[in-house]
């Protein structure tokens, strides 16, 4: 890793047009030492994302776009990448640098994390089948509701609005590091 360098949740709302990154994107584009580009970032305003496509394209680097939670970027074509987790993101720019076939979708849950998660679910009572998911950040919440969605029904999150005064039936995603609770 040459650089990491966060500019923030809000920077990819439509009122601040992604600058902050579309000035890291420049930046990288020039760095030597920087070979590939990932941009990661929860789900961004349509416009601002579509802008960021266009300057991506034009830096002459690889550049991974990781925009969770997000459809708007899905059809790219090489040196752009569309990578929909975090890990599928860090396994493409690891791709990228080794010179090695770029492959993206769902992995396999490694052997060791399977038998650790099947240990924990045989603890569980039978009416213990509701998931709460507590974050301090909302990247990692938006890619959390994200795949939760995909998977399973009636799940709610302050992230997006359809967090009410739930019932104990409802599965939660909870981003802690919103702004009604800082």
């Amino acid at each position: 890793v040459s650089q990491a360098l966060g500019v923030g949740g809000r920077d990819l709302h439509h009122c601040i047009n992604g600058q902050s990154m579309r000035a890291v994107l420049q930046a990288l584009a020039g760095d030597v030492a920087t070979h590939v580009i990932v941009l990661i970032s929860k789900a961004p305003d349509t416009a601002v994302a579509r802008q960021l496509v266009r300057e991506a394209r034009g830096v002459g680097k690889p550049c991974v776009l990781a925009f969770l939670g997000s459809d708007n970027i899905s059809a790219l074509n090489p040196p752009l990448y569309a990578a929909t987790t975090l890990e599928e993101a860090a396994l493409m720019a690891t791709a990228l640098v080794r010179g090695a076939p770029v492959t993206g979708g769902p992995r396999d849950i490694p052997p060791h994390l399977l038998a650790s998660l099947q240990a924990s679910r045989a603890v569980l009572r039978p009416e213990q089948r509701t998931v709460c998911a507590l974050y301090c950040g909302g990247t990692l919440a938006h890619e959390a509701l994200w795949l939760l969605r995909r998977s399973l029904p009636g799940v709610v999150s302050n992230l997006d609005g359809t967090l009410a005064p739930a019932s104990v039936s409802e599965h939660v995603v909870l981003d802690l590091g919103a702004e009604e609770f800082t």
